[in-house]
């Protein structure tokens, strides 16, 4: 309920704005002026009392329409449709359209709202058809790309997404890179489902013409070359990973190791990989590299590591990794201790978040190129 007053809010005092400037009076009779303005706030009082279904009767069957109680219909269907009531937002809307005296231009801001509409009930062929009508309005056209671009995002049409993308960009002058480097990457991944590598690498070499710093397309193309046994060119292309964006150096050195180790040159790693460590340190990247010394240097190395990296950065994955490798050691009545323990932080790693979007703060224990709650592409990134 106090949700939707803080919805209501704006309209409310729209409305009361627009009676007390005479915005009514000025398009209607003394006698309607005032019989519309009864109308209008028993249906805010409907809506404030959560009674939708009788604030919807009541304002589609009012019979005046100008600008003004125009754009009240319009605030109405959008908290519809924010409220997810889209069948009632789609009956503002469509009985908006229904009047026989509505300008071009108004009636053109109503469709808009009614694809709009379309698009949040997922009626994504009706959303098409209007956005595409839409995109000849020098006034609507950019909102009308935007909706296309969603339709297409949500169908998997990424060629057409990219056209639209393009379009966008040259209409506004906003920038679209880094989602277009994300559309050829989905076409990249779709080619590698079916085995065509010739067309994965032609997708990826657009994605990297379009937006360099697309960490996105040299993982691919790195799972792609290791696949099939490249682990040289796969190695150039993880250590471009991390000099793109080094949140992802924890998410490239288990691959990054498996291709030295296949080369045999582990010796010309251990520095690399330290110097990278301690500048771009993260909880992740420090566990693996533990991982890593321990394997080809001494257990002590590794704990050494761990230790300095808990001191400055305490963690659950850093106190796991260190029990792990004390416990080989430990003592009979330690290990018992450090056994149980081990169980408890394992069950608090289970429940941590290891993504996070810098667009909105949504959390994810799994890699998302596109952001699940805000749709920002390349904003999830590893904590």
């Amino acid at each position: 309920m106090i949700e939707l007053f803080w919805l209501l809010l704006p309209v409310a005092a729209t409305s009361g704005w627009l009676v007390a400037k005479g915005y009514y009076r000025r398009y209607l009779t003394p006698t309607n002026s005032k019989s519309m303005d009864a109308q209008y706030f028993q249906g805010l009082n409907y809506l404030l009392n959560e009674q939708s279904d009788k604030a919807l009767d009541l304002f589609v069957n009012l019979s005046d329409i100008n600008q003004d109680t125009l754009d009240l219909h319009l605030a109405l269907g959008s908290l519809f449709r924010r409220k997810g009531e889209v069948d009632r937002a789609i009956a503002i809307h469509q009985n908006l359209l229904s009047r026989q005296n509505l300008p071009l231009t108004l009636k053109d801001q109503c469709l808009l709202e009614l694809a709009q509409d379309y698009l949040k009930a997922g009626l994504l062929d009706r959303a098409e058809r209007i956005f595409v009508d839409l995109r000849q309005s020098s006034s609507l056209s950019a909102p009308a790309l935007l909706g296309l671009l969603e339709v297409y995002q949500r169908e998997k049409e990424w060629l057409r997404a990219i056209h639209t993308a393009q379009a966008y960009e040259k209409l506004s002058g906003d920038s679209q890179a880094t989602n277009i480097a994300h559309y050829y990457c989905e076409l990249a991944s779709q080619a590698m489902i079916l085995g065509e590598k010739n067309e994965v690498l032609k997708q990826l070499k657009m994605a990297l013409l379009t937006d360099p710093g697309c960490a996105r397309a040299n993982l691919i193309q790195s799972q792609l070359e290791i696949k099939q046994g490249n682990y040289k060119i796969a190695t150039q292309l993880l250590l471009n990973i991390i000099d793109q964006d080094p949140a992802f150096l924890g998410e490239v050195i288990d691959p990054l190791i498996l291709c030295v180790e296949k080369q045999g040159k582990i010796s010309g790693l251990v520095n690399k990989l330290s110097g990278l460590v301690n500048k771009y340190s993260s909880n992740k990247s420090v566990a693996l590299f533990s991982q890593f010394l321990q394997k080809y240097q001494s257990t002590e190395n590794a704990i050494a590591l761990i230790e300095s990296h808990l001191e400055e950065s305490p963690s659950a994955l850093g106190l796991k990794r260190y029990l792990e490798l004390s416990i080989v050691n430990a003592k009979p009545e330690q290990k018992n201790y450090m056994e149980k323990l081990l169980i408890i932080v394992n069950g608090l790693i289970q429940q941590t978040m290891a993504y996070r979007c810098e667009q909105c703060g949504f959390a994810a224990r799994a890699i998302h190129w596109q952001c699940p709650s805000c749709n920002a592409w390349g904003s999830v990134k590893p904590l």
